[in-house]
Protein backbone atom coordinates (compact mmCIF):
# COMPACT_ATOMS: atom_id res chain seq x y z
CA UNK A 1 0.00 0.00 0.00
CA UNK A 2 1.41 3.45 -0.75
CA UNK A 3 2.05 5.12 2.08
CA UNK A 4 0.27 8.55 0.84
CA UNK A 5 -2.81 6.21 -0.07
CA UNK A 6 -2.99 5.91 4.06
CA UNK A 7 -6.18 7.58 5.39
CA UNK A 8 -6.40 7.97 9.10
CA UNK A 9 -9.11 9.46 11.64
CA UNK A 10 -5.51 10.04 13.61
CA UNK A 11 -3.77 11.83 10.77
CA UNK A 12 -6.43 14.75 10.63
CA UNK A 13 -5.62 16.19 14.34
CA UNK A 14 -2.67 17.73 15.12
CA UNK A 15 0.35 16.84 17.43
CA UNK A 16 -0.36 19.45 20.56
CA UNK A 17 2.78 20.89 22.63
CA UNK A 18 3.94 18.45 24.51
CA UNK A 19 4.48 18.58 28.38
CA UNK A 20 7.68 18.83 29.41
CA UNK A 21 9.07 15.76 31.59
CA UNK A 22 11.62 17.82 34.14
CA UNK A 23 11.44 17.06 37.38
CA UNK A 24 10.59 13.74 36.80
CA UNK A 25 13.24 12.09 38.76
CA UNK A 26 11.35 13.46 42.09
CA UNK A 27 8.26 11.70 41.69
CA UNK A 28 6.41 9.27 43.73
CA UNK A 29 7.06 5.51 43.16
CA UNK A 30 4.43 3.03 44.47
CA UNK A 31 5.05 -0.16 42.97
CA UNK A 32 2.66 -2.54 41.64
CA UNK A 33 4.19 -5.58 40.95
CA UNK A 34 3.23 -6.06 37.58
CA UNK A 35 5.32 -8.62 36.02
CA UNK A 36 6.94 -8.32 32.53
CA UNK A 37 5.57 -9.76 29.42
CA UNK A 38 7.37 -10.98 26.40
CA UNK A 39 6.51 -9.33 22.90
CA UNK A 40 7.61 -11.42 20.43
CA UNK A 41 5.44 -13.66 20.70
CA UNK A 42 2.37 -11.40 21.74
CA UNK A 43 0.29 -10.14 18.88
CA UNK A 44 3.03 -11.12 16.04
CA UNK A 45 0.33 -9.63 13.16
CA UNK A 46 -0.20 -6.52 15.18
CA UNK A 47 3.75 -6.29 16.47
CA UNK A 48 7.09 -6.95 15.02
CA UNK A 49 10.21 -7.00 17.32
CA UNK A 50 13.29 -5.41 15.76
CA UNK A 51 16.12 -5.15 18.11
CA UNK A 52 17.95 -2.30 17.20
CA UNK A 53 20.95 -2.60 20.10
CA UNK A 54 21.27 -6.53 19.80
CA UNK A 55 22.08 -5.73 15.90
CA UNK A 56 24.06 -2.89 16.83
CA UNK A 57 26.11 -5.59 18.95
CA UNK A 58 25.38 -3.34 22.25
CA UNK A 59 26.64 -5.11 25.28
CA UNK A 60 24.37 -7.18 26.95
CA UNK A 61 21.09 -6.43 24.58
CA UNK A 62 18.53 -8.92 24.36
CA UNK A 63 16.52 -10.55 20.85
CA UNK A 64 13.64 -10.69 23.49
CA UNK A 65 11.70 -7.63 24.22
CA UNK A 66 9.46 -6.76 27.18
CA UNK A 67 7.14 -4.89 28.74
CA UNK A 68 5.19 -4.49 32.05
CA UNK A 69 1.64 -6.01 31.21
CA UNK A 70 -0.29 -3.15 31.58
CA UNK A 71 1.76 -1.47 29.18
CA UNK A 72 1.94 -4.28 26.73
CA UNK A 73 -1.78 -4.68 26.72
CA UNK A 74 -2.14 -1.15 25.87
CA UNK A 75 0.44 -1.11 23.46
CA UNK A 76 -1.71 -3.96 21.78
CA UNK A 77 -4.77 -1.73 21.99
CA UNK A 78 -2.78 1.04 20.10
CA UNK A 79 -1.80 -1.86 17.58
CA UNK A 80 -5.38 -2.53 16.61
CA UNK A 81 -6.35 0.96 15.87
CA UNK A 82 -3.42 1.47 13.40
CA UNK A 83 -5.03 1.20 9.44
CA UNK A 84 -5.20 -1.88 7.81
CA UNK A 85 -1.96 -3.55 6.40
CA UNK A 86 -0.14 -1.57 9.41
CA UNK A 87 1.62 -2.96 12.77
CA UNK A 88 3.75 -1.73 15.37
CA UNK A 89 7.47 -1.82 14.44
CA UNK A 90 9.48 -2.13 18.30
CA UNK A 91 12.74 -1.16 17.79
CA UNK A 92 13.47 -0.90 21.77
CA UNK A 93 11.75 -1.76 25.53
CA UNK A 94 12.73 -3.26 28.96
CA UNK A 95 16.48 -2.48 28.99
CA UNK A 96 19.15 -3.84 31.55
CA UNK A 97 21.23 -1.35 33.41
CA UNK A 98 24.65 -2.84 31.71
CA UNK A 99 22.40 -1.51 28.52
CA UNK A 100 21.94 1.36 29.27
CA UNK A 101 25.25 1.88 30.72
CA UNK A 102 26.69 0.56 27.19
CA UNK A 103 23.87 3.50 25.37
CA UNK A 104 24.94 6.31 27.44
CA UNK A 105 28.13 6.01 27.24
CA UNK A 106 27.86 5.18 23.67
CA UNK A 107 25.89 8.64 22.83
CA UNK A 108 28.07 10.63 25.15
CA UNK A 109 30.92 9.22 23.10
CA UNK A 110 29.20 10.37 19.76
CA UNK A 111 28.44 13.94 20.96
CA UNK A 112 32.22 14.40 22.33
CA UNK A 113 33.29 13.63 18.88
CA UNK A 114 30.16 16.41 17.42
CA UNK A 115 31.13 18.76 20.14
CA UNK A 116 35.22 18.31 21.17
CA UNK A 117 34.56 21.97 23.27
CA UNK A 118 32.33 20.77 25.59
CA UNK A 119 33.43 19.76 29.23
CA UNK A 120 32.44 16.56 30.81
CA UNK A 121 29.43 18.27 32.55
CA UNK A 122 27.97 19.96 29.43
CA UNK A 123 28.15 16.12 27.82
CA UNK A 124 26.77 14.34 30.20
CA UNK A 125 23.45 17.09 30.15
CA UNK A 126 23.13 16.64 26.73
CA UNK A 127 23.47 13.20 26.55
CA UNK A 128 20.60 12.93 28.93
CA UNK A 129 18.36 14.70 26.39
CA UNK A 130 18.22 11.44 24.88
CA UNK A 131 19.43 8.43 26.86
CA UNK A 132 19.03 8.43 30.57
CA UNK A 133 21.65 8.21 33.05
CA UNK A 134 22.20 4.50 34.50
CA UNK A 135 20.53 4.24 37.49
CA UNK A 136 20.63 2.43 40.67
CA UNK A 137 18.87 4.02 43.33
CA UNK A 138 15.24 2.41 43.13
CA UNK A 139 13.57 6.29 43.92
CA UNK A 140 14.26 7.51 40.24
CA UNK A 141 14.97 4.52 38.06
CA UNK A 142 15.60 4.90 34.39
CA UNK A 143 12.48 4.67 32.54
CA UNK A 144 13.39 1.58 29.96
CA UNK A 145 14.62 -0.16 33.27
CA UNK A 146 10.99 -0.21 34.22
CA UNK A 147 9.18 -1.85 31.64
CA UNK A 148 7.04 1.47 30.70
CA UNK A 149 9.19 2.48 28.79
CA UNK A 150 8.96 1.83 24.77
CA UNK A 151 10.69 3.10 21.73
CA UNK A 152 8.61 2.40 18.41
CA UNK A 153 7.35 3.17 15.35
CA UNK A 154 4.56 1.90 12.05
CA UNK A 155 5.50 -0.61 9.29
CA UNK A 156 3.21 -2.17 6.76
CA UNK A 157 2.60 -6.08 6.27
CA UNK A 158 6.31 -6.70 4.98
CA UNK A 159 7.84 -4.34 7.74
CA UNK A 160 9.04 -1.71 6.09
CA UNK A 161 9.29 1.34 8.51
CA UNK A 162 6.82 3.91 7.64
CA UNK A 163 8.62 7.37 6.80
CA UNK A 164 9.16 9.55 10.05
CA UNK A 165 11.36 11.85 8.59
CA UNK A 166 14.77 11.06 10.65
CA UNK A 167 15.48 7.81 11.98
CA UNK A 168 15.48 5.63 15.37
CA UNK A 169 18.27 7.57 17.71
CA UNK A 170 18.92 10.82 15.36
CA UNK A 171 19.84 13.03 17.51
CA UNK A 172 18.28 16.64 16.57
CA UNK A 173 15.53 19.10 16.62
CA UNK A 174 14.21 17.06 13.71
CA UNK A 175 13.84 13.84 16.33
CA UNK A 176 11.29 16.00 18.24
CA UNK A 177 7.35 14.97 17.54
CA UNK A 178 5.92 17.86 16.72
CA UNK A 179 8.77 18.88 14.75
CA UNK A 180 6.78 18.75 11.50
CA UNK A 181 3.49 20.55 12.89
CA UNK A 182 5.81 23.59 13.51
CA UNK A 183 7.24 23.79 9.65
CA UNK A 184 3.48 24.87 7.54
CA UNK A 185 4.99 22.65 4.92
CA UNK A 186 3.60 21.32 1.56
CA UNK A 187 6.60 19.31 0.88
CA UNK A 188 5.14 16.21 0.47
CA UNK A 189 7.83 14.05 2.17
CA UNK A 190 7.40 16.37 5.10
CA UNK A 191 3.82 16.24 4.84
CA UNK A 192 3.82 11.95 4.80
CA UNK A 193 6.15 12.22 7.63
CA UNK A 194 4.42 14.57 9.45
CA UNK A 195 1.30 12.56 9.15
CA UNK A 196 2.85 9.06 10.03
CA UNK A 197 4.08 10.86 13.60
CA UNK A 198 0.59 11.96 14.37
CA UNK A 199 -0.59 8.36 13.64
CA UNK A 200 1.82 6.90 15.75
CA UNK A 201 1.36 9.26 18.23
CA UNK A 202 -2.44 9.51 18.85
CA UNK A 203 -2.77 5.85 18.55
CA UNK A 204 -0.31 5.22 21.62
CA UNK A 205 -1.46 8.30 23.40
CA UNK A 206 -5.18 6.99 22.87
CA UNK A 207 -4.77 3.69 24.34
CA UNK A 208 -2.73 5.81 27.53
CA UNK A 209 0.82 6.30 26.36
CA UNK A 210 2.20 9.61 26.90
CA UNK A 211 4.83 10.62 24.50
CA UNK A 212 8.71 12.14 25.49
CA UNK A 213 8.66 15.07 23.29
CA UNK A 214 12.20 15.30 21.89
CA UNK A 215 11.88 11.18 20.77
CA UNK A 216 8.97 11.06 18.09
CA UNK A 217 9.57 7.03 18.81
CA UNK A 218 9.50 6.90 22.73
CA UNK A 219 6.09 6.16 24.53
CA UNK A 220 5.64 5.51 28.44
CA UNK A 221 3.21 3.79 30.60
CA UNK A 222 3.55 3.58 34.39
CA UNK A 223 6.64 4.91 34.94
CA UNK A 224 7.72 8.27 36.86
CA UNK A 225 8.18 9.81 33.16
CA UNK A 226 4.68 9.58 32.11
CA UNK A 227 3.41 10.05 35.75
CA UNK A 228 4.67 13.44 35.48
CA UNK A 229 2.97 14.73 32.37
CA UNK A 230 -0.64 12.93 33.69
CA UNK A 231 0.52 14.56 37.42
CA UNK A 232 0.06 11.65 39.23
CA UNK A 233 2.51 8.77 40.59
CA UNK A 234 4.28 6.22 38.99
CA UNK A 235 3.57 2.39 39.48
CA UNK A 236 6.58 0.92 37.63
CA UNK A 237 9.82 1.36 39.42
CA UNK A 238 13.20 -0.71 38.40
CA UNK A 239 12.44 -4.56 37.56
CA UNK A 240 13.65 -7.32 35.81
CA UNK A 241 12.44 -10.64 33.54
CA UNK A 242 12.64 -13.51 36.44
Amino acid sequence: MPELEIISKFQEERIPALTSSKGWKEVLIKENREKLVALNSLEPDLIHVDPQYLKQDIPHALSIMYLRDGAANRLVKAAKLLPKGLKFLVWDAWRSLEVQQSLFDEFKKRLHKENPDWNDEKLNTETQTYVSLPSRNPSRPSPHNTGGAVDLSVCDFQNKPLSMGVTFDFFGKEASTNYYETLESTNSEQVLSRNNRRLLFHVMTYAGFTNYNEEYWHFDFGNQFDAIRKHTFAVYGSTSPK
